[in-house]
């Protein structure tokens, strides 16, 4: 004899099939999907001066944008991930800025500014300053460059343990001065070598920027059910990662 069945909802939301002699339980989706982010633009180029006249600059770090909790839909988002500037190719120039890096329709760039500002370049023995959007929150400075004793370190980036390991991005580029002085990076590019890809740091200068990176989280247990693809996806703790490093797409089904 075949017995009726009884569907009650939890506030777990999972649905109870009941009989008489068993309970079904069958997980049903949430209304929406929650993920945390990390959205880092790709950091400006360093400017490339001339040893004595015009010493090179760092370039700023790309703004870096962030969120604990977003709440995502069934479907597929667009992912951007920005450019690093490019050095100056020749001497007394500027170089380029970085690009914004995007989760279309969820993390959107504020403007042109989000990429990392150009090392700039100038007057003989004066300190130039890389052009910084935003400083000391969500990217850091370039350095500046010129005379002996200035400042030549690059600023901070902002430090985040979202893919299991604290790691600094969008760190200002290091600057030069007269005399040989180089100054420091701690999260950009350093005079010697481009920024590091995926960091979104300023280049030093005659140095490129590093490009950005998204990276995606959720609680596994979140998606049991669900195809979720895009992106390299690891396992830390209790999360999945999901980490673009060039642009793609992220589908939730």
């Amino acid at each position: 004899m075949a017995f009726p069945l009884r569907r009650t909802l939890s506030s777990s939301q999972v649905s109870s099939w009941h009989t008489q002699n068993a309970t079904i339980q069958i997980p049903s989706r949430r209304s929406k999907f929650t993920v945390e982010y990390l959205v880092q633009a790709g950091g400006g180029g360093g400017s490339n001066g001339t040893s004595g006249v015009n010493f090179g600059s760092g370039g700023a770090g790309g703004i870096q944008r962030s969120s604990s909790s977003a709440d995502l839909d069934y479907t597929s988002y667009t992912i951007t991930v920005g450019a690093g500037g490019a050095a100056a190719a020749t001497t007394n120039v500027s170089g380029s800025n970085g690009t914004a890096s995007e989760i279309v329709g969820i993390a959107s760039p504020g403007g042109p500014g989000d990429g990392g500002g150009a090392g700039r370049t100038g007057g003989s023995n004066i300190d130039f300053t890389a052009t910084a959007y935003n400083t000391g929150t969500s990217a850091g400075a370039g350095a500046g460059a010129g005379a002996a004793n200035s400042n030549q370190n690059g600023g901070a980036g902002v430090s985040s343990s979202i893919d299991g390991t604290a790691t600094g991005r969008g760190g200002g580029g290091a600057g030069s001065a007269s005399g040989g002085a180089v100054g420091t990076a701690t999260d950009g590019g350093s005079t010697t070598a481009n920024a590091t890809a995926n960091k979104g740091g300023g280049g030093g200068p005659g140095k490129n920027g590093g490009s950005g990176v998204v990276i995606i989280r959720w609680l596994t247990a979140n998606a049991v059910g669900l195809t979720i693809t895009g992106g390299t996806q690891t396992t830390t703790g209790s999360y999945t990662v999901a980490t673009f490093t060039s642009s793609g797409t992220l589908t939730i089904g």
